[in-house]
C-alpha cells in the first residue's frame, strides 16, 4: 500500500490466496510444529539446510506487486509427505528451504514496489517502509528486506 497522506491510499499489490502467516501456520501445522507457526518455523529453520531442498519462489520475477503463498505451501504439503516419516533434521531443513523461498520472494515484491515507487516519485530520497503484522516479527525476513 502507498501512503500518499493521511486517509489517502493505494494499493499496489495484494495476496492472491494465501496470506503469509497462514503459510508459516500451516507450513508448521504440515510438520507436526506448534501454532502459532511463525516463531516455530524460524525456531527450526535456525537448525537448518537451507540448501537441501529447493522450493518455489512464488511470482518471482513478475512485474506485478502481488503475492501467492499456497503454492509454496503445496510444495511444503509434498515434499512433506515424500519424506514421511520426517526426522527433526528434515523438519529444521524444510523450515529452513521454506524460510529462504519467503525471504526471496518479499525481497522481489519489496525492491520491485520501492523500484517503482522511485520511478512515480524522483524526488522523494529515501522512501519509508512499514512491515507489519506477526510475521514482521521474523529475524531473518527483516534483515532480508
Amino acid at each position: 500500500v502507498l501512503v500518499k497522506g493521511l486517509g489517502d491510499y493505494e494499493r499496489l499489490g495484494t495476496t492472491i490466496d494465501d496470506a503469509l502467516g497462514e503459510a508459516f501456520d500451516k507450513t508448521a501445522k504440515l510438520l507436526g510444529l506448534p501454532y502459532p507457526g511463525g516463531p516455530e518455523v524460524e525456531k527450526a529453520a535456525q537448525s537448518g539446510d537451507p540448501d537441501r531442498f529447493s522450493l518455489p519462489r512464488p511470482l518471482k520475477g513478475e512485474e506485478r506487486l502481488d503475492f501467492s503463498f499456497s503454492g509454496l505451501k503445496t510444495a511444503v504439503r509434498q515434499l512433506a509427505t515424500t519424506l514421511e516419516p520426517l526426522s527433526q533434521t528434515d523438519v529444521n531443513d524444510i523450515c529452513a528451504a521454506f524460510q529462504a523461498a519467503v525471504a526471496d520472494t518479499l525481497n522481489d515484491r519489496v525492491s520491485r514496489s520501492l523500484a517503482r515507487f522511485r520511478a512515480r516519485f524522483p524526488d522523494v530520497k529515501e522512501p519509508a517502509l512499514v512491515v507489519a503484522g506477526g510475521v514482521a516479527a521474523n529475524k531473518v525476513l527483516r534483515t532480508c528486506l
